[in-house]
């Protein structure tokens, strides 16, 4: 086993400790030595050894030089800022945070799209998804600069009570990447960070087709509704992790089986369902692709974004009930019985609606993984010592030089304090480790299949990025080198 050295390490002890802190009934995902937010938005000094203002150094640094696209015109996707945060919230000290830059500075392009200030109170709406067909950094630094303003004046949690409503059915846009960066802001407790999920949900929009607007009740069961999809003779049968691209395979079941997948849209209650019903279905939702996750033997790139992206939705839901930055009951009780009341519940139901959505296409894209039923039972899951083994898997991950990994371990600790310490979330987070520690590779290896990404054998990769006409896709040209 690799040890970690202690001087990449912060805080690993007390921030595992404290996520065993009570929580309401709907999880919390922040910790409670937070405290107060820090807005990454302030100057922040780019020589503190501070592990929070380093990692508010970073955030805010990428909002304002990078692109939310690497490798144009690849498309793929910045992860500077949820690495970064990620990797606090384990705790990682300043040097781990400067290593995690310097792995994907490489990559990073500057804005092809800087902004022109399109984007105003008249037209907001107008422009959402306009672009997310061609190219999702169209118009970004546009919303981007327009939500930061009125954060700056109206606060948090107007604009994201105003914008959200507006995004949520288009959550999987940019395979979910938007509102993953929009959930990070609550783990960073950072309005920087909103603003740019804001904007990426609004320029990556894209609904997927034929929501069903009356699921049946007995669609209630989100494992058995993945057993019953993978049952299904009438839906076609990709070859799943090994071969296939996610994007031929997402748009042939958008063209051809869209009503035959409404049939297993998720029962969200009916008109007296409140938020704690909604809350309980959506903790299903992500217990079941922690399941996937692991039935499927911790190895698909695409399906380790579903877990992430179910944690975003859940992060961000108390956000819609509740108020941006503190979950208290006073914001309830002010709204019961009105209609801002039904409005915020009825966001909630279609962002669980639209994740559990984007959950059954990736399924079956993916080739419908069975289900494992000893793991579902748990089998063999035995931990003694759950705190000293947690402490050792966050220590492996700290050092782990990937932009998923941290997520993924970040996620099943919380989900493991919070709820009823589900032995699943020790054991995913192991294999996952130990999956890297074999070799793996998530950004450009094994959490790849075949065929999703061009010149998988590429060890290297920079780009010459050059702006060569303002409002244009020329993007940047990647010089690799090839290992064969």
């Amino acid at each position: 086993m690799k040890i970690l050295p202690s001087s990449f390490v912060a805080t690993t002890a007390a921030l595992a400790a404290s996520d065993v802190a009570a929580v309401p009934s709907f999880p919390s995902m922040t910790t409670p030595e937070m405290g107060a937010a820090l807005d990454c938005s302030s100057d922040v000094s780019p020589t503190s050894t501070d592990p929070r203002e380093r990692m508010c150094y970073y955030v805010q640094y990428n909002s304002e030089n990078f692109d939310i696209l690497l490798n144009l015109p690849l498309g793929f996707h910045n992860h500077l800022s949820y690495y970064i945060v990620a990797l606090w919230r384990l705790g990682a000290n300043a040097t781990r945070m400067d290593g995690a830059f310097e792995e994907l500075s490489p990559d990073l392009c500057p804005p092809a799209f800087p902004s022109q200030g399109l984007i105003t109170a008249d037209n907001w709406k107008e422009y959402i998804g306009m672009n997310a067909s061609q190219l999702s950094s169209i118009h970004f630094f546009d919303y981007r600069d327009y939500y930061q303003q009125q954060i700056a004046e109206r606060g948090a949690d107007g604009v994201f009570l105003e914008v959200f409503p507006e995004v949520v059915d288009g959550l999987v846009g940019d395979l979910l990447h938007g509102i993953i960066e929009t959930s990070y802001a609550v783990e960073a407790n950072d309005t920087v960070v909103l603003a740019d999920g804001l904007a990426w949900l609004s320029t990556a929009y894209a609904p997927l087709l034929d929501m069903n607007p009356e699921p049946p009740e007995s669609n209630d069961d989100p494992v058995e509704l993945l057993m019953a999809l993978g049952a299904d003779e009438g839906l076609p049968k990709f070859p799943g992790n090994e071969v296939g691209n996610i994007k031929g395979t997402l748009a042939e079941l958008q063209t051809n089986y869209s009503q035959r997948l409404s049939q297993y849209d998720l029962y969200l209650g009916d008109s007296s369902a409140g938020y704690d019903y909604v809350g309980e279905a959506m903790r299903k939702v992500a217990e079941a692709v922690l399941l996937l996750f692991a039935s499927d033997g911790y190895k698909d790139f695409f399906i380790v974004h579903l877990v992430t992206s179910t944690r975003a939705v859940e992060t961000l839901l108390p956000m819609v009930s509740e108020g941006w930055g503190a979950a208290t009951t006073n914001a309830l009780q002010l709204l019961q019985g009105s209609d801002e009341m039904q409005q915020r519940l009825d966001t909630q139901k279609r962002a669980v609606a639209a994740i559990w959505k984007a959950v059954t296409y990736v399924y079956v894209s993916r080739g419908s993984p069975p289900i494992s039923e000893s793991l579902r039972s748990r089998e063999g899951m035995v931990y003694p010592d759950p705190e000293g083994t947690w402490v050792d898997i966050v220590e492996r991950t700290i050092d782990v030089p990937d932009t998923h990994l941290q997520k993924i371990v970040l996620l099943f600790r919380s989900n493991y304090y919070n709820r009823g310490r589900d032995p699943l979330n020790i054991h995913a987070a192991l294999k996952a480790v130990e999956f890297f520690e074999t070799g793996a590779d998530s950004h450009r290896g094994r959490w790849f299949g075949e065929g999703d990404i061009p010149n998988r054998n590429i060890a290297t990769c920079r780009n010459s990025c050059r702006l060569r006409a303002p409002r244009q896709h020329l993007g940047c040209a990647p010089t690799c080198e090839i290992h064969e």
